[in-house]
Formats: structure tokens, sequence, C-alpha cells
């Protein structure tokens, strides 16, 4: 499952890929290890409601540190009563699907993954490949931003996060477990599209920032991680306000606002239906003055917080 251990183009937009492209499962770091929090974990999920259909919004997070017990009884009672599963993508674990994704959107053998690159940058990121037995010359066909994907996914996997035990994954799982109806806004192929749509110079920017960032001890994944198990709305949202001001507000307007959007009038479909859905999609999605939730009330649809 390779294509869920790439995450983003730099530890500043983590917030943004980490919750939001199930297809890359979750990878980030600085080098500092994930401490241990004592509080029980409170993910955040609101429930929308009419006369004769009930639609549960979770709010997920790709990636897992192994032993996390995310599913709450709220959580465990809520997919329990529901019928149907929607997640951002139902294909993420089709490995021969993904891979050959990765051939046609995260190579291009006309160039070099140097190409723009500072003789210290091509130092540096040779002496980073060389630490985990990769040869420079191995990812040379690379697109830039695929490149800055597997610099993360090397550092996380030092962390410990585990896209395997992702949200996500999990409840596909458990939906297949219970022969439950499964759908998704979004392919994986739609996904990597998204991520390929920037210019060779926005990659050079985040190959960049990538580079420099490696092993910085501001921890943006575990101070991510650490919101989400808390369901701090709040702190969450500040990492998505970072992540569109301080970053790249047209990526922001590409990954977050125009999916939610196209997405927005499907949760309207379902809750215009009957029975109970719960629907997965990640975290960043459900917070902020650009989520489903706020899209959701200004078309007079209240969403109540479950927890």
């Amino acid at each position: 499952m390779i294509i869920r251990t790439f995450v983003a183009n730099s530890l500043h937009r983590a917030a943004g890929f980490v919750l939001g492209f199930a297809a890359l499962g979750l990878v980030f770091t600085s080098f500092a290890p994930v401490e241990a929090r004592a509080e029980t974990p409170t993910p955040l999920m609101w429930v929308v409601r009419d006369a004769d259909s009930t639609v549960y919004l979770f709010g997920s997070i790709h990636l897992m540190k192994p032993g996390t017990e995310w599913q709450t009884p709220k959580v465990k009672d809520a997919f329990a009563k529901s019928d149907t599963l929607w997640l951002e993508l139902t294909d993420m674990d089709d490995q021969a699907k993904m891979m050959g994704l990765v051939r046609q959107y995260g190579f291009d053998v006309s160039r070099k993954v140097t190409d723009g690159l500072t003789p210290e940058e091509i130092a540096k990121l040779e002496s980073i490949l060389t630490s985990k037995g990769m040869a420079l010359q191995s990812v040379m066909p690379m697109r830039k931003w695929m490149l800055s994907l597997v610099l993360l996914q090397l550092e996380s996997a030092r962390l410990g996060y585990d896209p395997m035990t992702g949200v996500d994954l999990t409840l596909l799982r458990l939906a297949r477990e219970r022969q439950m109806p499964i759908s998704g806004f979004e392919t994986a192929e739609d996904q990597m599209k998204m991520l390929a749509a920037g210019s060779e110079e926005e990659d050079l920017v985040g190959l960049r920032q990538m580079l420099s960032e490696v092993g910085q001890a501001d921890n943006t994944l575990d101070r991510l991680f650490n919101a989400w198990k808390r369901g701090d709305e709040a702190g969450l949202n500040a990492e998505m306000n970072k992540f569109d001001a301080e970053n790249d507000p047209a990526l922001y307007q590409r990954l977050l606002v125009d999916r939610n959007a196209k997405w927005v009038p499907q949760i309207e479909q379902i809750l215009a239906g009957k029975g109970t859905v719960f629907v997965a999609v990640g975290g960043g999605h459900l917070v902020g003055k650009d989520s489903v939730i706020a899209m959701l009330r200004a078309r007079g649809i209240t969403a109540e917080k479950v927890n």
C-alpha cells in the first residue's frame, strides 16, 4: 500500500494532507517522539437528522498511532446503527491500482527531480536518502511533489505512525466484515490528480520547504494528531488556517474548498433518503469557515456536535 504511506509537500502543509487526503494515509514529522497523552480520545463527530434519516459526520485522520482507542462508545454506537458507510474513497487499499497511479502521476522521465535545487540542497537530499539505504539516482525520475511525500513517509515511519491502522482503513474493514454497503465521494485517481495539478515551480517550493524542515523541532504532526484526539475543533481549525495563509491558498482551494462544495450536495442527497448513514472524511473538511459543516448550515441544514 505504497500510496497510503505518502503525505504532503512540507511540514507546514501537514494539516491539509493529514486531514484531507484518504489516499495518502499519513505521515509527517520531525524527529521528536509522540508524547503519551492521558486523556481518552474524543474525535469530532456531528449528526444531521430529518424525519426519516440520520447522517453521522465523523472527522477522521488518515494515520494512527498504534494503540490509540479512537473508537469511543459514541462512535461505536453511531457506526453500529448505520446501514451504509461513506468514505472519501473506497479503493484506497487497491495496491495494484495505487501503484499504477503512482507511475502515471508521480514520475516524469523527461526531467530530473533535482532540477532547480542548489548543490547544498542536493547534498542534503542525498544524505537523507543514504541514511535510509536509498540512492539519489533511484528517485531522479520522480516528480518533486512525489519525492516530498517519500521524504515525509521515511520520517513518519521512524516516529511509528501507521497508515494501516488509520481511521479510513479500519472503518473500511469493519464495514466489509458486516457486508455493509460502502460508497465514496471520490476515487484515488481523483485525489492523485489534485496532488499532481501543481506547477513545477510550486512543487519546487514544496520540496525546498520539505528539505529545509526535515528534523526541525516544531512537530506539526504531533500537534495535529493530539488536537484530533482531543476533539479540539479550534486547534484543528488553527492548523487549517495556517495551511491556507502561510502556504498556498490555491492548494487550499483545490484540496478543501472545492471538494467540500462537491460533497455537500451528495450529503444532501443522502439525507433525502431513508435510514442511517455513517460518513467519515478527513477532519479538516469538517472544521472552519469553508467546512462541510459550514456549507450545510448555509443551506439551512443544522449539524449537531455529538462529541
